[in-house]
């Protein structure tokens, strides 16, 4: 009331180094403690300390930023870190997802043509390279669950050093590969496993810039497609400049070395909080009686109630429905794009193949 009249309070109080501050009437509190685990709290001791209001529509800091417990970049350095961070997902993320140029690549440069007994191409040498697209993509798969794991773990700084290792390590390896040295299988898992934690440890980026944070996840998420493109590119370079394999990834390990040395600089220790906002500030302290809301909402038990499995333990969550069902789809849909990707150059072929034959004429010999 008397904040609200334009009358300071004397306190007679202790001063704490964060009074005066419009986010110090708001702390989060440790856990077990206050409202919950780690939720927020009103702080009596610099309720006073708000500057004088005269009116609610007056106040410059009805909606405002609360104090997080890390330092955010400001709004232009965080735009640049997630551009940063899409550059180097379309170069890396889902590189593995463009296998059919490279298999033509491959084929063309005669790896596994050992196994054709009248020469390549043959089915045996086609079989052997579907064998390599298959446990790639199984790999990237899989790793999905393990890489959440470190993620959470040991942060977003330390999950994307490892994945510019991997993926260095895929470079060199499909590099060197040959015939006699055959490292393709290996060298195309670890480019999976590789481009994957690279990735994933970009998504928490979208907390930087809150009103967009759907269009940043979204980005990332096309970003992932696009990369299916770097072996289109490698395949254009190989046939128009004549640029071999060999070449082509010792080059191209520059891209997860720059990675691994620039994600010190770029990269937090910890995942970037979100941005809380305080709403209705100014009501509060002029005495109506209206708590202030964080997040645009009610607080935590509104944000409980909209989703039940928020912040809910991890065994509820794996045998929850939307869990279960959430599998279910992920695993189709990855089926039917998988398998369109592996035989989809095949299947053209054969196609081809049988238009031709239906429409030519017959041979002298009078086979088709």
């Amino acid at each position: 009331r008397e904040i609200a009249s334009g009358e300071t309070m004397a306190s007679s109080k202790p001063q704490r180094a964060d009074d005066g501050a419009i986010g110090a009437s708001y702390n989060r509190m440790p856990e077990g403690e206050g409202n919950g685990n780690g939720t927020w709290k009103r702080d009596p001791w610099v309720d006073h300390e708000l500057p004088a209001i005269t009116s609610a529509r007056s106040a410059p800091w009805s909606s405002i930023d609360a104090l997080p417990t890390q330092n955010l970049p400001s709004r232009g350095v965080s735009v640049a870190l997630v551009l940063i961070a899409a550059v180097q997902s379309v170069l890396t993320s889902g590189i593995v997802f463009g296998w059919a140029p490279l298999q033509l690549l491959l084929q063309e440069e005669g790896v596994y043509g050992d196994s054709c007994p009248h020469g390549p191409p043959c089915e045996e040498q086609a079989v052997r390279l579907d064998l390599i697209y298959t446990a790639a993509t199984s790999a990237f798969c899989f790793c999905v669950w393990p890489t959440g794991l470190i993620l959470d773990r040991f942060g977003p700084r330390v999950c994307c050093m490892m994945g510019a290792v991997f993926f260095g390590a895929g470079c060199g390896m499909l590099a060197i590969s040959s015939n006699t040295l055959d490292l393709f299988l290996p060298g195309l898992v670890l480019l999976a496993i590789g481009g994957l934690p690279i990735v994933l440890a970009m998504m928490h980026l979208s907390n930087l810039l809150p009103e967009y944070a759907g269009t940043v996840l979204t980005l990332f998420n096309v970003m992932i497609d696009v990369s299916s493109l770097d072996f289109k590119i490698f395949y254009i370079a190989f046939q128009t400049f004549h640029i071999d394999r060999a070449t082509l990834f010792a080059a191209y390990s520059v891209v997860p070395l720059s990675i691994l040395v620039t994600a010190p600089c770029l990269w937090p220790q910890e995942k970037y909080e979100p941005r809380r906002r305080v709403v209705d500030l100014a009501a509060a302290a002029a005495g109506t009686g209206s708590e202030p809301l964080l997040n645009g909402g009610g607080g935590e038990p509104e944000l409980a109630s909209k989703f039940p499995l928020n912040g809910a333990p991890f065994k509820r969550q794996v045998f929850s429905k939307e869990f279960i069902l959430g599998v279910l789809f992920t695993m189709l849909q990855l089926f039917h794009v998988n398998y369109y990707i592996g035989t989809a150059d095949a299947q053209i072929r054969h196609l081809v193949v049988q238009s031709y034959n239906a429409t030519s004429p017959p041979a002298a010999g009078g086979d088709p």
